[in-house]
């Protein structure tokens, strides 16, 4: 028996910053019978490590009051809780099991999970679910720095310090796993839905989107941003190893301090929301 066997390993996994076109890509795979991918979750973000060993009844309780707090449970509370003692007790193999009960009990059999930034939590899923796969969609950084910084200078170089963590996690993971994580640029899904779609679904093993299904989707919202201006070197770098044009570099004084700048505001966050480490 293998560790995972209480789970469901073929699961669904869309990752990638806000905007990137998570949302329209699970709209049109949704739409395939049988699969239901769950938007914008909030579980695996808790810290189940505060419970201790989930094999201790008493502290399988509390976790499963604690996630109960934030969204449903499956109907079968019991069954969930016999599946979790197969193994592994691990706090992502609870995750993933009320999330595969909650897609049984709506019909579907294969289940999923869309969320902002799961590729920071991607390789803890991946080990733990070992023919899951994971779409991350990528835009370029010029246009995330726009839509999501405005003309704010320091939030301009917070977001760009954010989507290179973020290219940089996605490279990583398609080297470890190349057969399991698959980045697709947000420009490449706008400019050829039909066609991005029908390559997500092959490396998904999903039935094929129909076409009508992909035209109700207005793809040309993803890109209604400029991707022009220069960028600090380092985003440069990321942004042409993943293929963008017009990656064009800045390497004036005021760009690097602009940098270290954004850098720091960057970690100040990350350890607000307890993401010191990533």
């Amino acid at each position: 028996m293998s560790e995972a066997s209480a789970v469901n390993a073929q699961a669904v996994l869309l990752g990638g910053l806000a905007h990137t076109g998570k949302t329209q890509l699970r709209t049109v795979l949704t739409s395939v019978p049988g699969v239901e991918i769950f938007r914008e979750t909030y579980l695996f973000r808790l810290d189940g490590d505060r419970f201790g060993d989930l094999s201790v009844p008493a502290n399988l309780e509390r976790c499963l009051a604690m996630l109960e707090s934030h969204e449903p449970l499956p109907a079968d509370r019991a069954g969930l809780i016999d599946a979790f003692r197969v193994g592994p007790t691990r706090f992502e193999a609870l995750v993933a099991l009320v999330y595969q009960r909650r897609a049984a009990e709506l019909g579907a059999h294969r289940w999923g999970l869309q969320m902002g930034s799961l590729e920071s939590r991607a390789q803890a899923i991946l080990d733990l679910l070992p023919e899951a796969r994971m779409v991350q969609l990528i835009r370029h950084p010029s246009r995330h720095r726009s839509d999501r910084g405005g003309a704010n200078p320091l939030k301009r170089t917070i977001e760009l310090s954010r989507w290179r963590e973020s290219a940089e996690l996605g490279l990583a993971l398609a080297r470890i796993h190349p057969d399991r994580h698959r980045i697709i640029r947000t420009e490449d899904l706008a400019a050829d839905p039909h066609s991005i779609v029908a390559e997500v679904c092959d490396f998904l093993r999903l039935e094929r989107v129909s076409a009508g299904a992909i035209e109700t989707v207005d793809w040309a919202r993803l890109v209604a941003n400029e991707s022009g201006g220069p960028l600090d070197p380092a985003t440069a770098s990321t942004a042409q190893r993943l293929g963008f044009e017009n990656s064009q570099q800045a390497v004036g004084l005021g760009w690097r301090m602009g940098q270290l700048t954004g850098q720091i505001a960057w970690t100040i966050v990350k350890l607000r929301n307890g993401r010191a480490m990533v």
